[in-house]
């Protein structure tokens, strides 16, 4: 029972932080690419520019610069793809 009562407690606490890691990557996301899709032009790309620069830079030296924790640079590392997806007609 002691191992049961592990592992529920483990995956809890990972389901949390993925959670809560989605939650945060789309409420950066999706914003974005709103305001993106609506204004157009040299805001879309402005945009574009920084989503595009954020997906140049790999996760794992992200998580190590600065001493970022691995939970928000996945945040960071997410939040283009849903600025991307938001921005399509």
């Amino acid at each position: 029972m002691l191992g049961f009562r592990r592992r529920s407690f483990g995956s809890s606490a990972s389901l949390a932080a993925g959670v809560i890691t989605v939650a945060t990557a789309i409420s950066i996301g999706v914003p974005l690419g709103r305001v993106a899709g609506y204004f157009g032009g040299i805001v879309d790309a402005i945009i574009a520019r920084f989503t595009d620069a954020l997906l140049a830079v790999p996760f794992l030296v992200l998580a190590m610069s600065d001493g970022l924790s691995i939970m928000r640079a996945k945040c960071l590392m997410h939040s283009p793809q849903g600025s991307e997806t938001a921005r399509q007609p």
